[in-house]
């Protein structure tokens, strides 16, 4: 086995426990419909330190079997709908993928801070829409019956989910994995992610 590819399923088992860390601690009460998550923190720094789509997809499925997990223990109204792996972990996958191609589309870009931001802000913005997209295709029913019971509308969470929410997730993203990729950069004395897909 080459040594690049040791380096990745090294750093992918450690982002991965990290993930599984952040499923105890990182899904934190936000709107009273929606629980926010710092989870998907681990699975951007592994697309902008890798650089490879087959672990952006594993850190992907990572990600979502946190969701499905953590659906057992909710915190959120909506959290027990998590329970649908195609809730929890089919748009968890596209978002490994999203953020891969967004990768490829700002791979050229010579600032390093500006690629990650760009990064960070596709994948998380990603993890919004798919996750959203399949509660209101696959469980709007019983979405709307949730939302019912507690005096919400459809309007009415997707204003508390882009006001709340998104911004926290998208800020705390973009900023932790600038702030990763520069701290291997300085205690590696090198881009560390110049290793090659």
């Amino acid at each position: 086995m080459k040594r690049k590819d040791t380096l990745k399923i090294a750093l992918t088992g450690i982002l991965i426990a990290v993930i599984a860390v952040l499923t105890l601690i990182g899904y934190l009460p936000g709107n009273p419909t929606a629980s926010f998550t710092l989870a998907h923190i681990p699975v951007i720094i592994g697309i902008v330190l890798l650089k490879d789509w087959r672990y952006s997809l594993v850190l992907g499925f990572a990600f979502g079997m946190s969701s499905f997990i953590r659906a057992f223990f909710p915190i959120g109204v909506l959290d027990p709908l998590f329970v649908y792996p195609y809730i929890s972990i089919l748009p968890r996958i596209l978002v490994g993928g999203t953020g891969y191609l967004a990768y490829l589309l700002v791979k050229n870009i010579k600032s390093a801070t500006v690629r990650t931001g760009i990064i960070a802000a596709i994948t998380t913005l990603a993890n919004t829409v798919f996750v959203m997209g399949a509660l209101f295709l696959f469980v709007g029913t019983e979405l709307f019956g949730i939302l019912d019971v507690i005096g919400f509308s459809a309007g009415a969470l997707l204003i508390a989910v882009l006001s709340f929410n998104v911004p926290i997730e998208l800020a705390t993203g973009i900023i932790v994995s600038i702030l990763v990729d520069r701290a291997l950069t300085k205690y590696t004395g090198e881009r560390f992610n110049t290793i090659d897909a």
